[in-house]
C-alpha cells in the first residue's frame, strides 16, 4: 500500500511490536549493506500494526522472471547470488534459530513424540551465526524499474544455519509445486558456495515440521507432513539398526 509515496506494509490484527521487530530485523540487513528498503517507522494503530519504508517502483521475480529457461537460470543466479552474500554476514543480536524453531515447533499439532525427536535435533544442527532470511522465494524480491534487486519481507530473519535457510527456500519452491525451479536453485546454490546437497538433507525433516506451524494450505500441509514422517521413520529404522 503506497502512503505519502512510501511502501506501508500493514499486518492486521497485530500488535505494534511485531512492526517494531520486523523493522528492527529489516534495518539490521539494510545497515548491513544488503538491498533492502529503507525502514522510516513502525507503530501500532486501529488494532494493526504497520512498517513504513521506501516504496520500490517495479515488481516481484516471479513477475519479471521471462519463460525462457536461460533467462530463468540468471534471475535464480541473481537470487541465489544475494542469499550467499547474507549467509556472508552475522546475524548480531536477532533472535536464535534454534529458539526460533523450537518455539513453531511446539506450536505443531504432529505427535509428542515427533515433536520431542525434532527439538532434540536441533542441538545437533549444523550451526553457526549468519544471518537466515527464513522465508526467501522469488516472490519476496522486488525487481526495480532500474533492474536492481531488493529483498522484502523480514518478520522471519534469525540468526543461525544457512543449511536450513536454504532448506527453508527449497521446501518453499518444493510445496507450491515449483518442483524443477526447487532443484535448479539447490542446484545453483550448492554450484556458487561450498555447500553440498547432503548438508541440505540433512535438515529437511527438521524445517519441514518447523514450517508445520504456518499458516499453509491443506496441499501444502500434507506435503510437509509426508516429509517430515518420511524422514521421521528412515531416522527412526536407522537408530534401530544403530542398536542392533
Amino acid at each position: 500500500m503506497l502512503h505519502k509515496g512510501k511502501a506501508l506494509k500493514i499486518m492486521h490484527d497485530k500488535p505494534a511490536k511485531d512492526a517494531e521487530k520486523e523493522a528492527k530485523k529489516q534495518t539490521y540487513a539494510y545497515d548491513a549493506g544488503l538491498p533492502v528498503p529503507k525502514v522510516h517507522r513502525a507503530y501500532g494503530a486501529e488494532g494493526n500494526a504497520y512498517v513504513l519504508m521506501d516504496y520500490i517502483k517495479g515488481c516481484n521475480f516471479v513477475e519479471a522472471c521471462p519463460e525462457d529457461p536461460v533467462q530463468i537460470k540468471e534471475y535464480m543466479q541473481t537470487l541465489v547470488g544475494l542469499q550467499i552474500q547474507m549467509h556472508q554476514l552475522d546475524g548480531g543480536d536477532l533472535i536464535d534459530m534454534k529458539q526460533h524453531f523450537r518455539e513453531k515447533i511446539k506450536k505443531v499439532k504432529i505427535s509428542r513424540r515427533i515433536k520431542r525427536k525434532y527439538i532434540k535435533e536441533l542441538k545437533h544442527l549444523e550451526y553457526n551465526t549468519c544471518l537466515c532470511h527464513m522465508d526467501y522465494h522469488p516472490m519476496n524480491l522486488l525487481l526495480s524499474e532500474e533492474g536492481k534487486p531488493y529483498i522484502i519481507d523480514w518478520s522471519n530473519a534469525c540468526a543461525g544455519s544457512r543449511e536450513a535457510d536454504v532448506c527453508n527456500s527449497y521446501l518453499i519452491l518444493t510445496i507450491i509445486g515449483q518442483k524443477e525451479l526447487a532443484e535448479l536453485y539447490l542446484t545453483l546454490y550448492c554450484a556458487m558456495s561450498n555447500m553440498q546437497k547432503a548438508d541440505i538433507w540433512n535438515c529437511m525433516g527438521l524445517v519441514a515440521c518447523m514450517k508445520l506451524s504456518e499458516k499453509r494450505s491443506d496441499e501444502e500441509k500434507a506435503n510437509l507432513l509426508e516429509i517430515v514422517m518420511q524422514d521421521y521413520k528412515s531416522k527412526s529404522i536407522f537408530r534401530f539398526l544403530r542398536k542392533k
